[in-house]
């Protein structure tokens, strides 16, 4: 992640958004990387079997070296 911030700031981006499933670990790894959340999509996906999953849209603001 350290090193797509850094490609990010290279070509002047100062702000990377995303998204992952909402109360699954990696939420907490991005929000230790220092990602806020904005809301969550409730049933945003659909798994194999129909079941339906609620994601997490994330952003962090990158500052420009």
């Amino acid at each position: 992640m350290h090193a797509l911030h850094d490609v990010a700031r290279q070509y002047g981006r100062s702000l990377i958004v995303l998204n992952t499933r909402h109360g699954e670990p990696v939420e907490d790894f991005y929000k230790n990387l220092g990602y806020k959340k904005v809301g969550v999509i409730p049933g945003w996906t659909v798994g194999p079997a129909g079941e339906r999953y609620d994601h997490v849209k994330m952003y962090k603001e990158l500052a420009l070296a």
